[in-house]
């Protein structure tokens, strides 16, 4: 008779590494805390890209509290290098450069307009105030050129005139890929 106590011992399933290597997945094993067996795709695209050992040689070389984040970075980076083999995330990473230059332009210049009509409406208002246009919104003066490259408006005021929008969104794009 079989006693109600003697277990059975547990099978658990292989790490998504040693499943897809065809191995058997030791307790030891350098891919089973990061690669569960819930999530095949992760480790085959991080294997496609990156073979199984050079991420063993990887992890071996990353201390143990930060191996986690190591894997979710090649993880990322394998699936974005097969999505665009070329630039990988660095594609993306470009792509959005180029977008918030292009949008920090266009902000610049609603506000250069802006600053225009409320000169406008200070010319034409009898008392010479301007309570619905607020021009000194935060983060202006970061927009706007130094004093010495912007034209001066009248009392002593240095935002950029309108008529050289132009030049001031080439310094604007200048000034940004100069910071990068």
């Amino acid at each position: 008779m079989v006693s109600a106590t003697a277990a059975t011992p547990a099978l658990s399933s292989p790490c998504a590494a040693c499943k897809l290597l065809r191995r058997k997945c030791l307790p030891e094993c350098a891919f089973a805390p990061y690669f569960p067996p819930d999530q095949p795709q992760k480790f085959a695209q991080v294997h496609r890209v990156f073979g199984a050992s050079n991420v063993t040689k990887l992890l071996q070389e990353v201390p143990p509290g930060q191996r986690e984040d190591a894997v979710n970075s090649l993880a990322y980076e394998a699936d974005m290098r097969l999505r665009d083999p070329v630039y990988g995330c660095a594609g993306l990473v470009a792509l959005l450069h180029r977008q918030l230059r292009q949008l920090r332009l266009e902000l610049a210049l609603v506000r250069a307009e802006l600053a225009m009509c409320q000169k406008q409406t200070i010319n034409n208002n009898d008392n010479g105030s301007c309570a619905f246009i607020d021009v000194n919104l935060p983060c202006v003066d970061q927009l706007l050129p130094p004093p010495a490259k912007a034209a001066t408006v009248a009392g002593g005021d240095h935002r950029p005139a309108i008529a050289p929008l132009l030049k001031f969104g080439e310094w604007l794009i200048a000034e940004e890929n100069n910071g990068i």
